[in-house]
């Protein structure tokens, strides 16, 4: 009797945080910052995080939200509670993610050296993104997470150190590898596809694929069609791969400029969403702690879809441009 293939470990990973855009009078633009990149506020009702939860919920899905701490720093531990305490209710994952440009504006000096804003972890040392990632550990556990396990730079801006550093304040696991994102500086690896160990953390890697046009792009609900998320992860089963991770963000289902949701990313989500409920068999969602992932250091080529797929997001953003 041929024994039946393991479903797939999918992480639907969310980067959590917010932006002001920009670094000037950001007291006052900091209220209608957090409205649209935490809750997602548009003039059509709310399609950010409160939004993403019930729908993940609402498919029987678990999700990891990689939340930003650093911000909290300037603008008081209220408002990450308010995030932190929103997806543990709703029995989801909190892990963590760290955007450094936020560390001179803290109003408490976390290092009196550092004069200039310092955009990726990577342009920090060794000890200095050890004593970040703890902070952001710290601050978390304050807002109730009683455990983090994994860890991802913000814009996958990353290097060894980094895991280095991850590894040494506790964590067993890190999402910052990209090999679609030049920021990345990620050097223990040359292109890899699925969770591999490095020294005693368990990188894993987003999930890349080759498009119908010969071209490398992760797997973002943003920057793929659904016929591209689907088609990718049905090779990616077909492979016997192990782990396949998606991101998003808490504002991505809207037009953050013109403050509207983006109904085609939404459809993308919700059909995302119901695959995967309706393919339970082959995919399974899963948490970093739930230690699902199995290291798979044979698989040499990234999965591809055909031009069809690829033909659709072309066509689907040319709609996201129109409404």
């Amino acid at each position: 009797m041929t024994k039946p293939q393991s479903a797939l470990n999918v992480y639907i990973t969310v980067d959590t945080e917010t932006w002001c855009g920009g670094w000037k009078n950001i007291d006052q633009k900091f209220p209608h910052a957090f409205a649209n990149y935490i809750y997602g506020k548009t003039n059509q009702g709310n399609f950010g995080l409160p939004f993403q939860l019930k729908l993940l919920n609402d498919y029987g899905l678990k999700a990891v939200f990689f939340v930003e701490p650093l911000f909290s720093m300037r603008f008081g531990k209220s408002y990450l509670q308010e995030i932190v305490g929103m997806i543990l209710e709703a029995k989801q994952s909190v892990e963590l993610h760290l955007h450094p440009e936020w560390t001179d504006e803290s109003k408490k000096v976390i290092f009196p050296h550092i004069k200039n804003k310092r955009e990726h972890l990577k342009f920090f040392s060794f000890e200095e993104q050890k004593e970040l990632i703890s902070l952001g550990i710290e601050l978390l556990s304050e807002a109730g997470c009683e455990q983090i396990t994994a860890f991802r730079a913000g814009s996958f801006g990353a290097n060894d150190d980094t895991l280095r550093a991850a590894q040494a304040c506790g964590l067993a696991f890190d999402s910052s590898y990209n090999y679609c994102i030049p920021e990345c500086e990620i050097k223990a690896f040359s292109d890899i596809h699925q969770p591999q160990v490095f020294e005693r953390i368990t990188e894993v890697p987003m999930t890349t694929f080759v498009d119908g046009m010969g071209k490398r792009r992760h797997a973002q609900l943003t920057a793929c069609s659904f016929a591209e998320l689907k088609s990718s992860l049905d090779q990616a089963y077909k492979h016997k791969w192990r782990s396949y991770v998606l991101l998003s963000h808490s504002f991505e289902l809207m037009k953050l400029a013109q403050s509207q949701p983006d109904k085609v990313v939404i459809k993308r989500f919700e059909k995302f969403c119901a695959y995967l409920n309706a393919q339970q068999d082959k995919f399974n969602t899963c948490f970093f702690n739930e230690r699902l992932i199995t290291d798979q250091t044979d698989i040499k080529q990234p999965i591809g879809v055909n031009i069809v797929p690829t033909a659709k997001r072309y066509y689907e953003q040319l709609i996201r441009k129109a409404v």
